[in-house]
């Protein structure tokens, strides 16, 4: 993710300013972001939110702002006619009007599936999602990749809308090594750790990991914070 939004917003060497010259300020490039498919805390929003993190320095340092937007389907759901569609565009407007020309923006749509059900033809489709597909998809169609890119994420691809895979890129995302899991808990131990030994806690989160992957729990982000958490409390506690 921070390598994709680097190669589409800076002017680097190998960029996509410097590879496509006539298509910088272009509406009808055809890619327009990524989706991420994968099983729930396996770290799809966290990826995007920390390349946001990671990147934002860099390219502050060439110029640039680097915002990024999180929409879920609380941001945008309604209950009055016409306030989601208008509360969607809202988002897309922003995006595509920052306040300084400097402005670049990653839109993340987390669960899209909730907001862009698949169109069918049996009439399982309400009205007011053909109406939100629509606004999304005129929105989209619309957007300067050097300027704004999609990327939302999914963990039930086969329920989103077809006209997203025209638009964005479908990856998969894997779940995480066991090592992955042991360093996103490290992170959760405080920095200067009293009455216990990091490297045994480390150890002992390990395990629990282990453990809990080997009597069938998913693999994800989520599963290393609440061992590490439950790893301090215990330390502490008893």
């Amino acid at each position: 993710m921070k390598e994709a939004f680097r190669y589409f917003f800076s002017a680097d060497e190998h960029s996509f300013m410097q590879d496509f010259p006539n298509q910088v300020e272009s509406r009808n490039f055809p890619f327009k972001g990524f989706l991420l498919s994968g099983k729930p805390g396996v770290g799809k929003t966290e990826a995007v939110i920390q390349a946001c993190r990671e990147l934002y320095g860099s390219l502050d340092e060439a110029g640039i702002e680097l915002q990024l937007l999180h929409i879920n389907s609380q941001s945008i759901f309604r209950s009055g006619v016409g306030d989601m569609e208008t509360r969607l565009e809202r988002v897309f407007r922003e995006a595509q009007n920052p306040q300084t020309s400097r402005a670049r923006t990653v839109l993340l749509f987390d669960d899209i599936d909730t907001m862009l059900v698949k169109r069918t033809g049996d009439g399982t489709s309400s009205e007011w999602s053909r109406s939100l597909n629509g606004v999304f998809f005129h929105n989209c169609d619309r957007m300067i990749a050097s300027k704004v890119l999609i990327v939302a994420t999914t963990n039930v691809p086969e329920k989103i809308d077809d006209a997203v895979h025209s638009r964005l890129y479908m990856r998969d995302v894997p779940e995480p090594t066991l090592e992955e899991l042991v360093s996103v808990a490290e992170h959760v131990l405080p920095l200067n750790p009293k009455g216990f030994d990091k490297d045994e806690m480390l150890e002992t989160i390990r395990g629990n990991i282990q453990h809990a992957i080997d009597i069938g729990e998913t693999p994800s982000f989520r599963l290393a914070r609440k061992v590490a958490i439950i790893a301090i409390i215990n330390g502490v506690l008893f």
